[in-house]
């Protein structure tokens, strides 16, 4: 038994989306991607914040962080997935990341005196690295933090030989 299928398509091919529809597929979400080419090593910016990979024992933070911060996405959207199933997913979704021992996936963070502000997790494949998840703590929101944490990691990965990012 399918309790779950999620069908992509190109927006602008008609034929596809209809014969989605007649199949009982409904509209959940338009994703977009971008993409970005850095063919030059981004100078780094002096910063009070410190930038690191995860460690073990940032868990409990990073998935307490994912808590009510991916409310707009396409799982809470779609009220086939109960939110405690969505809570459950992201933060499930972050530690495996950060557990993980393939060289392509990584979880990053920003840290403020020590304590954990915001996360960038990622997996890279064909030469090109895909942003999975990112995250600033709602208390340091709207300060410039995620452009600090996007910069430093695009620096941190170029450092790895990447020059294509993908979100």
């Amino acid at each position: 038994e399918i309790k779950c299928l999620y069908y992509a398509t190109d927006g602008n091919d008609c034929l596809s989306i209809r014969l989605a529809e007649k199949y009982g597929f409904g509209f959940v979400n338009i994703r977009v991607t971008y993409r970005l080419v850095v063919n030059n090593l981004q100078r780094a910016k002096k910063s009070k914040y410190s930038f690191r990979k995860a460690s073990q024992a940032d868990l409990a933070n990073l998935m307490k962080m994912t808590k009510n911060l991916y409310l707009d996405s396409k799982y809470y959207f779609d009220k086939n997935f109960p939110d405690k199933l969505c809570d459950k997913f992201y933060s499930t979704w972050i530690k495996k990341l950060a557990l993980s021992r393939d060289n392509g996936e990584n979880v990053y963070v920003l840290t403020d005196s020590g304590k954990l502000i915001a996360y960038i997790a990622s997996g890279a494949e064909y030469n090109m690295v895909h942003v999975f998840l990112i995250a600033v703590d709602s208390d340091y929101q709207r300060k410039g933090l995620g452009r600090v944490l996007i910069n430093e990691f695009i620096r941190a990965q170029q450092k790895l030989g990447y020059k294509k990012f993908q979100v």
